[in-house]
């Protein structure tokens, strides 16, 4: 069985924009992401919102939210799910 998320359909849906990450980071490591997908009818889902243990804590997963509603009003979006 093949792994969900595995690292080529990651690569493939992120290349094809079906969805879109949202990262922070630390130089050049990765504190925290957040997975959404594309919206539709002007509502938008996030599939997956994570910040390293050692990043906690620190305002990185609501910066990561607050970008993500940024870029979905833009878009003219009105509703997200987390």
């Amino acid at each position: 069985m093949e792994a969900d998320y595995s690292p080529d359909w990651i690569t493939e849906t992120l290349s094809t924009q079906k969805k879109k990450v949202f990262l922070a980071l630390d130089d050049t490591r990765i504190a925290g992401y957040l997975l959404v997908s594309k919206p539709i009818a002007g509502v938008a889902f996030a599939d997956w919102l994570g910040v390293g243990k050692e990043y906690q804590k620190k305002g990185i997963a609501s910066h990561l939210l607050s970008m993500w509603e940024k870029d979905i009003i833009s878009q003219g979006g009105h509703n997200i799910y987390l």
